[in-house]
């Protein structure tokens, strides 16, 4: 079985979308966790703002788990997309 090795191009379209759209999705689902719980869990601010990082994070070196940039930007666009709807959403009730 042969290894395929990535090109110094493709990690840098890795890294890209490791820094911009990952850090998005994180901000967006950190959104999404402050609006859940209805008035019961109106003071979690401080917890919603630490997530950001860890999130971002984790994200970010799920990122590198794939061997296709386009890939990870077309599933970061996608998850982005669905968790804006759900902000958007949650902000409406």
């Amino acid at each position: 079985m042969t290894a395929r090795s990535t090109r110094p191009r493709d990690w840098l379209s890795l890294t890209a979308a490791a820094l911009f759209p990952s850090a998005t999705l994180a901000l967006v689902m950190s959104g999404v966790f402050q609006y859940m719980g209805g008035e019961m869990a109106l003071d979690k601010s401080q917890v919603t703002m630490w997530m950001v990082p860890l999130l971002w994070a984790a994200i970010a070196s799920c990122v590198f788990a794939t061997r296709i940039p386009a890939r990870a930007w077309i599933w970061l666009g996608i998850a982005n997309s669905l968790g804006v709807i759900a902000l958007a959403l949650l902000r409406m009730t």
